[in-house]
């Protein structure tokens, strides 16, 4: 495809990520070519335009949480590839999500809609600043940082180049699944003792039909969700899941 005479259609759609990537930032950009061969790739490959506006708008809120409103964030569309790239898979944005314009913030999380993986990041600093359990807000922090890191060039130092981008970007539905046993992991290692006692005893009734029957593995799965439901019913604690987050045990409900 020739991008330097891009038809009607693929020219509105350049322009149109330009004006939300504007709109985003809050300051104006000058587009090299690689970006604009980039947004006629998209354009081509029918990548929706509303997805590719609620990506850049929350790779930007993520960039800002990192360094503050007054850093000067990746001006190339190249560092904003991958999580464009992993939101346009099937299992990073559920059928009923919108595809018209850019997210709120955080309202697809908030309303139930599946948010694409840039937008897991959207809800995670506010629940850092809350968190009142010291093990909680280092799960979250540490959740954010990988949700962000998935999405970036490999060794990026945040300066992203024009050009095509990096290729063998991870699947959004096994970072997920990554994050959520990583929570998981840090919160039980920063239990107290008697939070922890608390959390076996719920683990141990739960699981205790299965002691006899269940293989190995089956019951090491059982643990996990067992683990899961006791911290969202006992410290309110949300996991991850491809759909957006919920407490444990009422994913998809």
């Amino acid at each position: 495809m020739d991008t330097t005479h891009p038809s009607a259609r693929t020219a509105a759609y350049i322009a149109a990520i330009e004006d939300c990537f504007v709109a985003a930032r809050g300051r104006g950009v000058q587009w090299a070519p690689e970006d604009c061969a980039l947004a006629a790739g998209w354009s081509n490959e029918g990548v929706p335009i509303g997805l590719v506006c609620r990506v850049l708008a929350a790779r930007v809120r993520a960039w800002r949480w990192r360094h503050g409103d007054d850093a000067r964030m990746p001006m190339h569309l190249g560092w904003y590839a991958g999580a464009v790239i992993q939101a346009g898979r099937p299992l990073a944005c559920a059928p009923g999500a919108s595809q018209d314009g850019p997210s709120a913030g955080g309202d697809l999380v908030a309303a139930g809609a599946a948010p694409c993986l840039a937008e897991l990041v959207d809800p995670l600093p506010g629940w850092i600043a809350a968190a009142t359990h010291p093990a909680i807000a280092h799960a979250y922090r540490d959740a954010c940082a990988a949700l962000d890191r998935a999405q970036r060039p490999a060794h990026d130092r945040d300066t992203a180049d024009p050009g095509t981008p990096e290729g063998g970007w991870p699947d959004p539905a096994l970072v997920v699944k990554a994050c959520r046993k990583r929570i998981r992991t840090l919160i039980v290692a920063g239990l107290t003792p008697a939070e922890r006692a608390a959390l076996d005893r719920a683990v141990e009734a739960s699981v205790a039909p299965l002691a006899q029957r269940a293989s190995k593995r089956v019951l090491a799965e059982r643990q996990a969700e067992a683990q899961e439901r006791w911290l969202s019913a006992e410290l309110a604690v949300q996991f991850p899941s491809v759909d957006g987050w919920a407490p444990a045990g009422e994913e998809g409900a």
